[in-house]
């Protein structure tokens, strides 16, 4: 199964889709996995899997602060935008 690392920002109406099914309530802190990187870094993802592919979408403590639960409401489009916008400001 092929791994993708993807960040808000760059989300599709069909992984917002995957979110919010594998995560109906939301997400928080404990949801997330720090991964590293060849030089010593780390960031945290939130696990997404999709019939053929796991994301792998980069959270920072700072979007994870402005997500709150009555996002989940939104309809995907408004929910997409909305996340975007939030990603893009951290």
């Amino acid at each position: 199964m092929q791994r993708y690392i993807k960040s808000f920002a760059t989300l599709t109406d069909q992984h917002i889709a995957l979110i919010k099914d594998q995560y109906p309530s939301g997400f928080d802190k404990h949801d997330l996995v720090v991964m590293k990187t060849g030089d010593g870094r780390s960031f945290e993802v939130l696990e997404v899997r999709g019939q053929d592919a796991i994301y792998l979408v980069k959270v920072s403590n700072d979007l994870l602060e402005k997500v709150d639960d009555d996002l989940w409401d939104l309809p995907d489009n408004e929910l997409l935008g909305e996340l975007a916008e939030m990603s893009s400001t951290d």
